[in-house]
């Protein structure tokens, strides 16, 4: 990553602001992301009761001249999706803060719009972008929207050089619908809609219209992009760019690895992630019904008190509910543990970054065949064990495999940190994104 010989301005310049107006923002993100960290909403953003009008309409107004010599012109990206922080976390709001920042620290304005249960402030810093809300109105089937929406985003867009959309969000479709907005647009391509069977087929003329208009598709796996329906109608416009992660977000305290060494003893399995319907976690406790190893559980959601029940049911004494924990204490589990186990077997584990965390400390993965980017992070037999999707004996297998071939284990830990370190970090994700974006205005602007 080149960074510029001082400073960046607009970092200084939030940084100078936050200050000046009282303002702080939860450096634990990363961790909520990933549903092992609560998120009270008291505790995550405070605003110090000042108003941020002038601050928001100043930064977007900067004169930012004194970059372009180092970066050339610096951008104005607008990421738009329906939920963000501090209200929820997850896979893709951490990708959108990722990119957020770090698009921030090469001298880029990177803000996002998004729906939440109130819009006061309408605007407010998180780290060191500016993030734009409009109060939602109801959610349906998973689906927020809000009327007011449609005109807040309007008067936002004429500031951005570039609109970033991810998908899936069909509300989104509507806003750029009546947005009437000319702006190089670029979508993310998450994940397919897989829950909302029904409801999905009156979506479709509407998704398509909407991906029929994006200037660019972005799959975020060769995987995803050669097994969705919905993207191999879109080849002409279709990019892959790999998620990444920020390797100096994984920092292992002394203290938290031994409190964590004396607490496990025994060699153990982990699983990191939020407890959701297609995580697979009910196959996980089947599969250890046969198997001797210690596995450990980190995380939670809607699904835990059933999974507790299961897990007692089933009289798992090898199986360990660790709960919601904090960023220390999962990257000291993930330096302790002798592999990591994602047994989601839908397709709505679209890449599986919580794979990729532990390819930095690294760790052998098993994880199963969906036909999603969570085969491209973990190559079977060189990275670690692909299994098949909701097979609770093949899983058992894996897991076995791994415990008893330990030299096997290292080395294809040790082959994921290269594939992680070639292909999944923060800086590759955002340069690749930022050139696409310039090379979508100059193709705007030749059009003119």
């Amino acid at each position: 990553m080149f960074d510029p010989p001082y400073p960046n301005l607009l970092t200084s310049f939030i940084e100078h602001t936050k200050l000046s107006q009282g303002i702080k923002c939860s450096n634990s993100l990363w961790d909520r992301a990933n549903g092992v960290l609560p998120s009270p909403s008291n505790a995550s953003i405070h605003f110090g009761g000042h108003n941020l009008k002038f601050f928001c309409n100043t930064l977007r107004r900067m004169d930012y001249s004194i970059l372009r010599p180092f970066i050339g012109e610096p951008l104005r990206i607008l990421h738009i999706y329906k939920t963000y922080y501090p209200e929820e976390f997850g896979g893709v709001q951490l990708v959108i803060h990722n990119l957020c920042e770090g698009a921030q620290r090469l001298g880029h304005n990177a803000e996002v719009f998004t729906l939440s249960s109130t819009d006061q402030p309408p605007s407010f810093v998180c780290d060191h972008h500016l993030v734009n809300r409009s109060r939602r109105f109801a959610r349906v089937a998973s689906m927020d929207f809000s009327f007011g929406s449609i005109s807040s985003l309007r008067r936002l867009v004429s500031e951005f050089d570039i609109l970033h959309y991810h998908f899936p969000w069909p509300w989104m479709d509507v806003m750029h619908l009546f947005l009437g907005c000319a702006k190089p647009c670029v979508v993310t391509y998450h994940s397919d809609v897989v829950k909302q069977r029904i409801l999905k087929q009156f979506y479709k003329p509407l998704q398509k219209w909407f991906l029929s208009r994006m200037d660019r598709i972005v799959a975020t796996s060769p995987n995803y992009a050669a097994t969705s329906p919905v993207l191999s109608m879109y080849q002409e416009k279709l990019k892959v760019i790999p998620l990444g992660i920020d390797p100096a977000a994984y920092n292992v305290l002394p203290g938290r690895l031994n409190l964590w060494r004396k607490r496990m003893k025994d060699e153990f399995l982990l699983f990191v992630g939020a407890f959701r319907y297609y995580k697979g976690i009910e196959c996980l406790l089947e599969a250890a019904e046969n198997y001797d190893g210690q596995i450990a559980l980190v995380g939670g959601g809607y699904c835990e008190k059933a999974l507790r029940g299961i897990a007692l049911e089933k009289k798992l004494d090898n199986v360990v509910f660790l709960g919601q924990l904090a960023d220390e204490d999962k990257c000291a589990l993930l330096k302790l543990c002798s592999g990591f186990v994602l047994p989601s077997h839908l397709r709505s584990e679209a890449f599986g970054l919580a794979a990729v965390e532990a390819q930095f400390f690294s760790k052998p993965l098993i994880t199963c065949e969906v036909g999603t980017g969570t085969s491209f992070v973990n190559i079977d037999g060189v990275t670690g064990i692909v299994v098949p999707p909701n097979d609770p004996h093949a899983l058992t297998a894996a897991m076995r495999e791994l415990r008893d071939a330990p030299a096997r284990a290292r080395e294809m830990g040790q082959n994921g940190k290269e594939r992680l370190n070639k292909l999944f970090t923060l800086d590759a994700m955002v340069q690749s994104y930022l050139t696409l974006y310039k090379d979508l205005i100059q193709d705007s602007s030749r059009s003119l």
